[in-house]
């Protein structure tokens, strides 16, 4: 009876060994598999930013120019204006 026991603890405690083993080989590949994931998340997270970032700068670039076209219509405006104002001014000097 007691040579029964010491063959089923030794039979526990060869399959908790091997369990452990393998679980720690499981854990091990899962860490592996994380860091391909992150990497890969990485990778195509930097790939949106600068997608993102140059869709905006064109973006930035093409209100630029469209803001530099509103300030040259209102150089040109303001100087009509003055000129109407030397215009009208001077009619009524005369």
């Amino acid at each position: 009876m007691d040579g029964e026991l010491i063959a089923v603890g030794v039979g526990l405690a060869a399959l908790m060994t091997g369990l452990f083993a393998w679980l720690r080989a499981d854990i091990s590949g899962l860490g592996e598999r994380l860091d391909r994931r992150i990497d890969d998340l990485g990778e195509r997270l930097d790939k949106r930013i600068d997608d993102f970032d140059e869709r905006m700068g064109k973006r930035i670039d093409g209100l630029d120019g469209r803001l530099q076209a509103v300030e040259h219509g209102q150089a040109k405006l303001e100087g009509l204006l003055e000129g109407l104002r030397e215009a009208i001014s001077g009619r009524n000097a005369a």
